[in-house]
């Protein structure tokens, strides 16, 4: 889980295959044909003679996942499509193999690849799958740029290097912004296909980037914005909304250091920062001395501060906050970036941080550097 922050977030999802065999293209005017009917994915995966292999999809209440019997190292099967759909294929039973994911149109898909390379199969369906090479291709491209960085991050990371950390770590983030551009150029100028939509949707991300995804949502055509990925999309706005300023802060609780229960709800009549952080993130740990300034300022004045981790070893929790002198409430559910309140506020990269006024309403999103005492200077003279 840790990757999500290190680089691309939830385009890594998208990317998973990476296919050589097409040159990068934006494309315009892509029209995807919506109609559903009967698709049979079949296939060869070489290494692997006999087992199950589980198909995923997204729904709008959840991933659905068919498991299917391989024999042979061959799998077929037949189901009813009611749009062009996005699949994941992985092995049952094998975490370590990267899952293949590509677009079925209904009529035939076949694939053929090896067990120790499953994401790079060869796939021969329909043209949301063509589209989507294209696409995936061009962001491959960008996270290419990435490759020989990978190393001396983790070396950094193991010798506590935070000059090193954040150099990469502010390359990472240019990449990011490269894609998410990329991103955008797209579905801005294919507004009549799925594959827009399904990568605008995996790359929601958080209220930052809701006002620019409404717009382009907006202007979609109405079978995409019907589709699953368009009705997901529209959901996460939806939710969005409740995490913005101005909205009221929902409410969650998780156990402290000893523990014990602690409720957002539980602050209300102060100020309160609500701060999502964790141990192995370096610009959170280059961050928090700002936070602690800004906690050691205005904390006799009703400001408080509720410190979200997104940990995942409670040691490593612990001894972050006493290293960094975090005089303040902090909470974990060690889930990572599956953390219960993170998935509420929809925070997928840290740090990330939402004050809130007296009776719990977001005031202000994102505050870093002098930006916080600056705010609390104006909140609270």
């Amino acid at each position: 889980m840790k990757q999500r922050i290190l680089f691309f977030a939830a385009i890594l999802f998208f990317a998973a295959c990476k296919p050589k065999d097409k040159e990068a293209n934006t494309g315009t005017n892509v029209i995807t044909n919506m109609a559903g009917g009967d698709v049979t994915i079949s296939g060869i995966i070489t290494g692997l003679d006999s087992g199950y292999i589980e198909l995923i999809h997204e729904e709008l209440d959840g991933s659905k996942i068919d498991s299917v019997v391989l024999a042979n190292s061959k799998f077929s099967y037949t189901t009813k499509l009611k749009e062009p759909t996005q699949y994941a294929i992985r092995i049952a039973g094998a975490d370590e193999v990267e899952p293949l994911i590509f677009f079925a149109d209904p009529g035939k898909v076949s694939i053929t690849g090896a067990i120790d390379s499953l994401n790079k199969a060869v796939v021969k369906a329909g043209p949301t799958q063509d589209e989507y090479i294209i696409v995936n291709t061009s962001l491959n491209n960008i996270f290419k740029k990435a490759d020989p960085y990978f190393q001396q991050f983790g070396d950094a990371r193991e010798k506590g290097d935070e000059a090193t950390i954040m150099r990469i770590q502010k390359y990472f983030d240019s990449l990011t912004a490269e894609a998410n551009s990329y991103i955008v150029n797209y579905a801005t100028g294919n507004k009549s296909s799925l594959v827009s939509a399904t990568l605008l949707n995996a790359n929601m991300g958080d209220a930052s980037r809701a006002e620019a995804t409404s717009k382009i949502f907006d202007g979609f055509a109405e079978p995409i914005k019907n589709s699953i990925p368009g009705r997901s999309l529209k959901l996460a706005l939806d939710a969005i909304k409740s995490t913005s300023v101005g909205a009221t802060a929902t409410n969650f609780t998780q156990n402290d250091v000893n523990g014990k229960p602690v409720s957002l709800a539980s602050f209300r009549g102060k100020y309160v920062l609500l701060d999502f952080w964790a141990s192995w993130c370096a610009p959170c740990r280059a961050e928090n001395p700002n936070v602690v300034k800004a906690y050691n300022a205005y904390k006799s004045k009703g400001f408080d501060i509720l410190g979200v981790s997104l940990d995942e070893e409670k040691s490593l929790w612990l001894a972050a906050i006493k290293k960094d002198n975090l005089a303040w409430t902090h909470v974990c559910d060690f889930k990572g970036f599956d953390n219960e309140a993170a998935n509420l506020y929809r925070v997928n990269a840290i740090p990330a941080n939402y004050l809130l006024d007296r009776e719990g309403k977001i005031i202000a999103i994102n505050l870093t550097g002098p930006a916080l005492e600056a705010k609390l200077k104006e909140l609270m003279p």
